[in-house]
């Protein structure tokens, strides 16, 4: 796990900060965080097929992160959780799910597997 705030001082969405140094800036997380932003579903999917999985034989989809977003003195605002599958022709299929959605939705495979490729590197830090 890591927790991240924004940078301390900044008005702009992208300039994000580890909090056990809120006033350096961490790039790695603003890109990141931007990824984040960029999510768009792509199809609805009923949680009961999305828990299973979608080529026969396969694995169900793993969760790969929760992301969990706090407010003011950690008040809870919602999150966001991304799960793996075994998509067509060998590639690897995302899913996501947060507070609002009612069912769990694909997104695109190539802003996925970045997210997923990234968190080695953001949870290093």
């Amino acid at each position: 796990t890591r927790e991240v705030v924004r940078l301390a001082g900044s008005s702009k969405a992208d300039e994000w900060a580890d909090a056990a140094t809120p006033d350096r800036k961490d790039e790695a997380v603003g890109d990141w965080m931007a990824k984040v932003g960029q999510l768009r579903a792509l199809e609805y999917v009923p949680d009961q097929a999305a828990l299973q999985a979608t080529n026969p034989g396969a694995a169900p989809p793993e969760e790969v992160l929760r992301l969990e977003i706090r407010g003011e003195a950690g008040k809870p605002l919602g999150f966001l959780e991304l799960y793996r599958g075994a998509g067509e022709k060998d590639k690897p299929e995302y899913l996501a799910r947060t507070e609002t959605t009612r069912v769990m939705v694909k997104i695109g495979q190539r802003l996925g597997e970045q997210m997923e490729q990234d968190l080695p590197t953001l949870l290093s830090e």
